[in-house]
């Protein structure tokens, strides 16, 4: 695995069911009403043309069809759905999760790529955070195999510094396939997870795309796009809550925060956000509610700790904030914000 390299989420399409195309009145359980010639309809969603552009809709996101007798749209079909969001939204928190770590493990080893014994220190305390990070079902492969490759990466080094080449070496190419299956793991939740929403995904790819160049605002108005063709996107709300930060829009900021907890109410990455944007608002009560809440949820959560280290910072309480920060310094950040956390403890330290 390169050292920049990282096992990252993307969602694949889904198997639908085509039914033949007819023109209806699609009301909303939103009690919007939108007109248009159905082009798709399966057991989970419907794809109309609006006009000339596709646009899909969930069934549980629609009262009636005009015209049709019934909707497959019963009690049982619902939890479904709703276990599918969840599901999709959980994988997304692991995936997350996961890639900071990995990002974290393959920088701190750059800086010590000369350096075997530090390089298998590092790679063996992201093994042990990586196996206490709480994966869903659908992930345990991933989880597992991503393991599996970090630590037969850190047997190769040991075997390499005990001279047997050849053990390094078979040791190195087992951890390889480690890499591929985890690949591999990865394009099988794209199958299972891809909306059959590509605009949505488009539209967030483009958002992504603005946001690297600082034009919060574009990447606002798609963002916002992507989440109301697709009301339960969980990473849809985390990326615009982290867009209307950018802009200090805190209020806004603050609700997309909420709308992600409401589609995953365990998600620490959700609660770490609004501890973060309640900070920026001065709302030390708020920000140390959520900021505690994702440490329940996620106890080695080194964000959540550098929150907590700039709540007590506010608060006048400096040993406690410079005992987080080192904290957070401890269970591994990646190199940007090791940085930060770093300068505020001399800052702290130069002030007194």
């Amino acid at each position: 695995m390169g050292k920049k390299e990282l096992i990252i989420l993307a969602l694949g399409l889904c198997l639908c069911f085509p039914y033949p195309a007819f023109a209806e009145t699609i009301i909303l359980k939103s009690g919007r009403k939108v007109e248009g010639k159905i082009i798709k309809k399966t057991d989970k969603y419907i794809q109309i043309d609006f006009p000339g552009v596709p646009l899909t809709y969930y069934l549980d996101e629609i009262e009636s069809i005009e015209g049709e007798a019934s909707l497959p749209n019963s009690r049982e079909h619902n939890k479904d759905v709703k276990s599918r969001y969840q599901e999709e939204s959980q994988t997304s928190e692991f995936i997350h999760h996961s890639n900071y770590i990995n990002e974290v493990i393959a920088q701190e080893m750059e800086k010590n790529i000369y350096d075997i014994r530090a390089a298998i220190s590092i790679v063996e305390k992201g093994v042990r955070k990586l196996e206490s990070l709480q994966a869903p079902p659908c992930c345990i492969d991933l989880k597992s195999f991503t393991i599996e490759f970090w630590r037969l990466m850190a047997e190769s080094f040991k075997a390499q510094i005990d001279g047997d080449k050849e053990r390094s070496d078979s040791l190195y190419n087992q951890s390889m396939e480690y890499q591929k299956k985890a690949f591999a793991e990865n394009e099988n939740l794209k199958t299972k997870f891809y909306s059959p929403k590509p605009e949505m995904h488009k539209l967030h790819d483009e958002a992504t795309l603005y946001g690297e160049k600082k034009e919060y605002k574009k990447s606002i108005e798609l963002l916002n796009k992507a989440v109301n063709l697709y009301p339960d996107y969980f990473e849809g709300y985390m990326a615009l809550s982290a867009a209307y930060s950018k802009v200090n829009e805190n209020d806004k900021a603050i609700e997309c925060a909420f709308n992600a907890l409401r589609i995953n109410p365990s998600s620490a990455w959700a609660c770490y956000r609004l501890g973060a944007i309640y900070i920026d608002k001065e709302d030390i009560g708020n920000a140390q509610i959520y900021t505690n809440k994702a440490l329940e949820l996620y106890p080695e959560y080194a964000l959540a700790y550098v929150n907590l280290a700039t709540i007590y910072y506010g608060k006048g309480e400096l040993d406690k904030s410079i005992a987080f920060f080192k904290k957070a310094l401890s269970l591994g950040l990646t190199e940007k914000d090791a940085g930060v956390a770093q300068s505020n403890i001399m800052k702290i330290e130069n002030g007194r």
